[in-house]
């Protein structure tokens, strides 16, 4: 999948699990739960979406790597490629 191609499916997984926040507003290098409605269910739905729609599976010891959009967009794309 070309790189393009994944941030598109990466924003529309995030439209899905928070669909009440308007993702081009995100700052992207700053923490999601600083600027999203996250919970313990929404991160649960986004690690499945991501995992269902992507193959890329992110473990409980990947998250301090994955708390920023920038962070999660660089994670998925070294686990697609």
């Amino acid at each position: 999948m070309q790189n393009d191609v994944i941030e598109s499916n990466l924003i529309s997984i995030l439209e899905e699990v928070f669909p009440t926040f308007d993702i081009a507003e995100i700052v992207k290098n700053e923490r999601f739960i600083d600027q999203v409605p996250f919970d313990s269910i929404g991160q649960m739905m986004l690690l499945i979406k991501i995992k269902k729609k992507l193959g890329v599976v992110i473990n409980q010891n990947d998250l301090p790597q994955v708390e920023t959009y920038d962070g999660l967009l660089k994670f998925v794309l070294s686990r697609s490629n």
